[in-house]
């Protein structure tokens, strides 16, 4: 079945979550006015990596939750993207893939299992401790952040669940975009799905000591691993189609 997904490549402003939510609501309208399905961000997108300012971010989980899913049903598209997320049983703070359908429901919720040390990851967040997998219109689709590309484990389980697609929202750095070209396509290869890989452009000054340029280069693979488009260093968002069927 054909589906058409609008990537966006952006760089996130860190800890200003009010003003990366507006600069996607401007995407996320073009997307639907254009006939898109679904936009899809990257890691992290509302806040950054903002250790120092978790505290403050987290008591707006909620808040962004609701905007997204009004924003998904004003606009009758499909919204995915990684984001601070809070644990409703344990209350520990997650990175979290939410996936909004066109009616503004909350159609999935996966929360990162491999957590990336090198970037305090691991000090701040909660690991996630399942695959998830959202049921579409489109085919199932499995849910993947950044560091778990690197776990092939992760795709197989979902290739033997009959996933059509694994979505990726990654913040992948520019030192490594090598492996991050040849890990997307060695992932669609090898489990014959699609992948869409969606990162960060710019760069990110992490606490207290980090300064990480992102490779960009989001790009969607079709399951004989061939490119069916790759971002341009200037390009933030892109639109490709492809038929899941």
């Amino acid at each position: 079945m054909k589906l058409t997904l609008t990537i966006v490549q952006m760089q996130v402003m860190q800890a200003r979550p009010d003003e990366n939510i507006r600069r996607a609501e401007t995407r996320i309208a073009e997307a639907a006015q254009t006939g898109s399905d679904w936009i899809c961000l990257p890691e992290m997108w509302t806040t950054g990596f903002a250790w120092n300012d978790l505290p403050h971010l987290a008591d707006q989980c909620a808040e962004q939750r609701q905007r997204l899913a009004f924003l998904a049903r004003r606009h009758q598209i499909w919204i995915a993207g990684s984001m601070l997320s809070r644990n409703p049983v344990t209350g520990g703070l997650t990175n979290s893939l939410l996936l909004f359908n066109a009616e503004g429901h909350l159609a999935a919720e996966y929360a990162k299992i491999h957590l990336f040390a090198p970037i305090y990851e691991d000090r701040h967040l909660q690991p996630g401790t399942r695959p998830v997998i959202a049921e579409t219109p489109w085919g199932r689709i499995g849910l993947a952040i950044c560091y778990d590309l690197r776990f092939p484990e992760l795709f197989h389980t979902y290739a033997l669940a009959g996933v059509d697609l694994v979505l990726l929202s990654a913040a992948f750095p520019l030192a490594r975009r090598d492996d991050w070209r040849s890990l997307l396509r060695t992932r669609a290869i090898e489990n014959q799905l699609f992948v869409v890989g969606v990162n960060q452009a710019g760069t990110e000054q992490i606490p207290p000591d980090l300064d990480i340029p992102y490779a960009g280069a989001s790009a969607v693979i079709d399951p004989a691993g061939r490119l069916l488009h790759e971002a341009g260093e200037q390009e933030e968002t892109f639109t490709v189609s492809l038929d899941t069927a």
